[in-house]
């Protein structure tokens, strides 16, 4: 059985060919302070701050002995910031700070303020200006905001989003003051124990004023397919406006020139006035050795996964930073990456595009069930649905996504039997709205345990995701010879550039406590047996059906679950009397007074540098 899937792709252009839509990116000119009056923050409680953000025009926040929303409130001693901004780095680690935030100061609220003024009809930002159309509107966008951000114009409460990572807007038009200034504020807030991973805190994605008419095209309402024939290609384009209702166009693209990791062409698109990038190729995954086809060739999938941050730069997104990194990953042989374990930004989508890497898109990390304690599992119930269909539209027309990963190493798969009922229910419900939102492409769950490869949990999604179950792989395609699988997280290539520890014993490699570090670092020889590349290949020998494999990590990564307190409880160190000193410090403080920032499981190191395992790679 294969699942043949033909698709197209465009990356949103915010460049204008028409009057119609005009943007001004907010940049400079932001105040900010990570001041809060203790009062308020029985008004920003977890649960009311949620609901007000389900149905802003319901809110209920008595803004208690807090007037940073105000237009009068002055922000003259608030620094200056430039947008995007992540304020988790702006201090030095410190130890005694949470693990997971990497030891940065990210927990905790953030208030952004912004002037601009309306004049004659024209939006003014500074030195920029866009046309204001009389019958029109004016939002407030961002590509993400860390979170839980809300917004508010000219004092008036107007709405924001939850989850980081996915993008939204808000509408400012009813509040705007002709002639007079404007005033922008918006509230982000980092949850103590939110994430498994430094996620970074503020407007950490490009943010925007857009001036639209009446009848514009909806958000996320554009879908681009095309159907491949011998000389032609059929591209059908959908999409909505939000007076005059549902619309299509289909036009021929003679001799098409595809979309391919080689040869990345992009063709443009015109749509009401907007301008649109689009690629065309086909895709299709088979349990056979044809494995992944792009094109109608087989092209191994050869990945790896990436997590939010930028390194020192922390998660505030930066075009030249992440086009380095792709640039480094297709160095050593890189044509996929695995986009862990959230929505990104869509113009890294753009840069794949522009590069020719294929993606793993992924949105989730928990459903229901918690991983820690204020993590998306609370926000499941209410929210999973918008943020999964959001998600979908934002990225469902780049050329360069092959697969939707709603889930990865999901809780409910590892509880109870009913729990994995549970999580099998929860999985078919999901996955509904991935088709119904893109039927081109398949969706999957990334899976560590290896019960659910033969439970009949593989039945449900489209091809299958194994995290670190090489060995499972040819006992799986005995099993299920017609569903397609790869490994959607392998290996864990775990080492620290330049380092290096003798004996050298690889039947040891891991300690008693936890994972094999000293002085806080991995040796650069990297973990053996079913952790290893060599392993992982060996098994892909033994099954020529699986489509290929993503490594982790591509980069190392800021906190993440390596970094664990149990090194700071446990120390290791070579150095005699730094052990001595370590000992006393747990004996005295419960744990050493030092801690390690990283996650150090690229074959890049935070910096870019490559490690020893880069060149086995490539």
């Amino acid at each position: 059985m294969m699942r043949e899937v033909a698709g197209a792709g465009f990356a949103v252009g915010l460049a204008l060919v028409a009057s119609a839509r005009e943007v001004v990116v907010l940049r400079d000119g932001w105040k900010f302070s990570r001041e809060e009056h203790p009062a308020a923050m029985r008004g920003f409680a977890y649960d009311r701050v949620e609901r007000a953000l389900d149905d802003p025009a319901k809110a209920d926040l008595p803004m208690i002995a807090c007037n940073f929303h105000k237009p009068a409130f002055d922000d003259s001693k608030w620094r200056s910031v430039r947008v995007p901004h992540d304020w988790g780095v702006e201090h030095a680690f410190l130890c005694d700070l949470p693990h997971l935030d990497a030891y940065l100061d990210v927990t905790g609220a953030g208030w952004y303020r912004r002037k601009f003024q309306v004049e004659g009809g024209r939006l003014k930002v500074g030195e920029k200006t866009c046309m204001m159309p009389s019958d029109g509107k004016v939002f407030f966008e961002t590509d993400g905001a860390m979170s839980f951000a809300m917004v508010w114009i000219n004092g008036h409460f107007v709405g924001g989003w939850p989850y980081g990572y996915t993008p939204w807007r808000v509408e400012l038009t009813p509040y705007l003051k002709a002639d007079s200034d404007n005033v922008l504020a918006i509230r982000c807030y980092v949850w103590k124990d939110a994430s498994r991973w430094y996620t970074g805190g503020g407007l950490y994605r490009e943010c925007r004023l857009v001036c639209e008419e009446a009848d514009h095209i909806v958000p996320g309402s554009v879908a681009v397919r095309t159907e491949l024939a011998a000389k032609s290609a059929r591209v059908t384009v959908t999409y909505e406006m939000s007076l005059g209702g549902k619309k299509s166009r289909t036009f021929t693209v003679e001799n098409p020139h595809l979309w391919d990791v080689d040869d990345p062409y992009l063709y443009t698109l015109e749509l009401e006035g907007r301008t649109f990038r689009y690629g065309i190729r086909t895709i299709s995954f088979h349990a056979d050795e044809r494995g992944f086809q792009l094109n109608g060739r087989r092209v191994p999938i050869r990945g790896m996964c990436l997590h939010n941050d930028l390194g020192a730069i922390g998660a505030a997104f930066n075009v030249s930073a992440a086009r380095r990194r792709l640039e480094l990953l297709k160095e050593a042989g890189v044509n996929a990456i695995r986009m862990a374990h959230n929505e990104p930004d869509p113009k890294l989508l753009d840069l794949c595009d522009e590069m020719g890497l294929l993606v793993m898109d992924e949105v989730f990390d928990q459903w229901a069930i918690n991983k820690c304690a204020n993590d998306y599992g609370r926000l499941y119930e209410r929210w999973w649905e918008k943020d999964l269909r959001t998600w979908i539209r934002t990225d469902r027309n780049h050329p360069s996504v092959i697969i939707w990963g709603f889930g990865n190493e999901i809780m409910e798969s590892r509880m109870t039997d009913k729990e994995r009922e549970d999580f099998k229910a929860l999985a078919r419900k999901m996955i509904a709205v991935c088709h119904e939102e893109d039927p081109t492409r398949p969706a999957t769950t990334a899976c560590d345990r290896p019960d659910n490869a033969f439970n009949g949990y593989a039945d449900i999604p489209d091809i299958y995701g194994f995290n670190y179950r090489a060995e499972c792989y040819e006992k799986f395609h005995a099993q299920s010879p017609d569903k397609p699988f790869f490994g959607s997280e392998t290996c864990c290539a775990l080492m620290t550039r330049g380092e290096f520890f003798f004996p050298v014993n690889f039947g040891k490699r891991r300690t008693t406590y936890g994972f094999p570090y000293w002085n806080y670092h991995a040796s650069g020889y990297g973990w053996d047996g079913d952790y290893s590349p060599d392993y992982e290949w060996a098994q892909q020998e033994k099954t020529p059906s699986v489509m290929g494999d993503f490594t982790w990590t591509g980069f190392d990564y800021l906190a993440g679950t390596f970094s664990t307190p149990m090194l700071r409880r446990h120390p290791q160190f070579t150095d005699p009397e730094r052990q001595k000193a370590a000992e006393e410090e747990v004996r005295t403080y419960g744990t050493v007074r030092s801690g390690m920032h990283t996650c150090p499981t690229g074959i890049f190191d935070l910096a870019g540098f490559r490690k020893d395992q880069f060149y086995l790679y490539q």
